[in-house]
C-alpha cells in the first residue's frame, strides 16, 4: 500500500536516527511532508542523504531542543510555514540516560529524565493542539515504551516517566476527541539502534547484558526500527480512523510474559 499519508504534514521529533530516522522514511515514502528535529544538525544533514529518502524536497530539518517552549512553537511556525498545516505530530524524543538505585538519584537527575521524556511531549503537543484545535483534525503519536508497562530496577524516572506517556496519551484522547483529534502511542520494546547500544556502554552494564535482555524478548530478537516506524504508520494514517487512546505495544511479546 502507498500515499496512505499524502497530501499530510507531520513533525517528527527525535529524528535524526534511530526510530525517528526511520518514521521520516517511511512518512515520506507514504506521502508526507515532514519537519524532522533533532538536537544534532550532523544527524540531520546526513538523514537528507539517506539514499531510501526517496523525497528530500519534501522535508524540512529543524535543529532544537523540543524540550523547550519556544523550540516549539518555532518548529509548529515552521511546518506551518513551509507547508501549510499540520496534521500529525510524532513525538519520539526520550532515552533512559542513566541506571541508578532509586534512592541514590539526586533531585536534578530525576528531572533530567523527566524534563527529556515528559518535558518535550508536553512542550510540542501543546503547541501542536493550539493548532489542530483550529483546524478540528490531527494525529498525535507519543512514544512510551514497554518499560512504561513493566518495572525493572535502576530505571524509575525513565519507567515513571514513559508510564506518564502513556496515562497522558489516554487523557488527551478523551480531552480532544471533539475536536476530531486523535491520540495514540507506541511502546517499543528493545530495538536495534546506535543509542541502545550506547546506552549499554556508557551506563556501564556489564558485558553481554544487552544481548540477554534482548533474548528475554519471547521472539529473541531485538527490533528494528523501521519494525517500530511501521506502528507508528499505521495510527498516522487513515486506517486507524477510530483508534485512540490506545499503547501500541511493538515488544517482540516482552510484556505478554
Amino acid at each position: 500500500m502507498a500515499d496512505r499519508l499524502a497530501g499530510k504534514t507531520a513533525i517528527i521529533t527525535g529524528a535524526g536516527d534511530g526510530i525517528g530516522a526511520a518514521a521520516v522514511n517511511a512518512f515520506v515514502r507514504e506521502g508526507a511532508a515532514v519537519v524532522a528535529v533533532d538536537i544534532s544538525r550532523s544527524k540531520l544533514e546526513q538523514l537528507t542523504r539517506t539514499p531510501d529518502l526517496e523525497s528530500p524536497e519534501r522535508v524540512v530539518i529543524m535543529q532544537g531542543d523540543v524540550t523547550d517552549e519556544n523550540t516549539a512553537f518555532e518548529t509548529v511556525t515552521i511546518c506551518r510555514t513551509a507547508f501549510g498545516h499540520l496534521d500529525i505530530l510524532l513525538n519520539v524524543v526520550g532515552g533512559s540516560i542513566m541506571r541508578k538505585a532509586f534512592h541514590e538519584l539526586s533531585v536534578a537527575e530525576w528531572h533530567t529524565v523527566l524534563r527529556l521524556n515528559l518535558d518535550s511531549v508536553f512542550a510540542m503537543t501543546k503547541q501542536a493542539l493550539l493548532v489542530m484545535c483550529a483546524q478540528r483534525s490531527g494525529t498525535i503519536i507519543n512514544t512510551s515504551s514497554q518499560m512504561g508497562i513493566v518495572g525493572a530496577p535502576q530505571l524509575g524516572p525513565y519507567n515513571a516517566a514513559k508510564g506518564g506517556i502513556l496515562n497522558l496519551t489516554r487523557s488527551l484522547a478523551a480531552e480532544y476527541a471533539s475536536y476530531g483529534i486523535r491520540v495514540n502511542a507506541v511502546c517499543p520494546g528493545a530495538t536495534r539502534t546506535q543509542s541502545l547500544a550506547d546506552d549499554f556502554t556508557e551506563l556501564e552494564v556489564r558485558a553481554g547484558a544487552l544481548e540477554e535482555w534482548i533474548r528475554r524478548h519471547p521472539l529473541k530478537r531485538a527490533a528494528e526500527p523501521e519494525e517500530v516506524a511501521a506502528g507508528m504508520l499505521f495510527l498516522a494514517s487513515d486506517e486507524a480512523s477510530f483508534v485512540t487512546g490506545t499503547g501500541l505495544v511493538i515488544d517482540g511479546g516482552y510484556t505478554a510474559v
